[in-house]
């Protein structure tokens, strides 16, 4: 890996923690649109990245920078659908680490380790579901998988691990709309200059609880980015309450 490819990356999800943090949706330098099951867009693209990487001559200390690099901060409130995806997606990731051999099983189970940290918060289950059913269901398919490939000390770590972790807290279903449903357009290039200094202005906002600047500010980034399509440049910044220029 790169380095400038980690710093992409660092940049990249820290003008998404920004935006997710008021609540403003996920913004990446891909091209096409989506319909985001709540946390799934975040996380699929992080598994996706990183099922492609190599591990073995790296670092712990690296690798746990790449893993936050490609997750972010931990999602504060993920739906169920999102939350049952990223569980799934873990169990793939931890089952191909721990069919590895040698220095490679070992490092990539460093990462699988790293991933643990990003359960979120909470979970919107549905009414009746037992928030610990996806996560034991995990543990024991896991557990069965380390006897058919082979217990080494790595395995053993990494199910320690996710046996101390404990199920996201459950919060309250939305009402009238579920959150598993949430339209997002991602643009083609990334975030303009503009945006990225909003992004930093949003956060002051958020301390200072002002929540009127904060959806003006989130709404002018929203409003390019579902504008934003291929060859889209980076635009002047807009005057305090009006929008950018539209793209040609």
């Amino acid at each position: 890996m790169r380095k400038s490819t980690l710093g992409s990356w660092d940049g990249m999800w820290r003008a998404r923690a920004l935006l997710a943090a008021m609540g403003v949706g996920v913004v990446c330098a891909l091209g096409g649109s989506a319909n985001a099951e709540n946390c799934k867009l975040h996380y699929a693209e992080a598994f996706q990245i990183i099922s492609t990487q190599r591990f073995a001559e790296h670092s712990p200390a690296a690798i746990k920078q790449t893993v936050d690099n490609l997750f972010g901060p931990r999602q504060v409130v993920c739906g169920e659908v999102g939350y049952k995806f990223f569980l799934t997606e873990l169990g793939n990731q931890a089952g191909a680490a721990m069919r590895q051999k040698g220095t490679e099983q070992e490092a990539q189970l460093v990462a699988t380790r790293e991933i643990l940290n990003r359960f979120p918060l909470q979970v919107r289950f549905s009414q009746g579901v037992d928030p610990r059913a996806g996560l034991n269901q995990l543990r024991s398919n896991l557990g069965v998988l380390s006897t058919e490939v082979g217990v080494t000390p790595s395995i053993t770590a990494l199910l320690d691990a996710l046996a101390r972790i404990a199920p996201p807290r459950l919060a309250p279903k939305p009402l009238p709309k579920s959150d598993d449903a949430i339209p997002v357009t991602v643009p083609r290039v990334p975030l303009p200059a503009w945006a990225v200094i909003s992004l930093y202005e949003i956060r002051d906002h958020a301390a200072r609880k002002e929540s009127d600047a904060i959806t003006t500010k989130s709404n002018l980034i929203l409003d390019w980015v579902s504008r934003a399509g291929p060859g889209a440049v980076p635009l002047a910044v807009p005057a305090a309450g009006t929008a950018p220029a539209k793209q040609l």
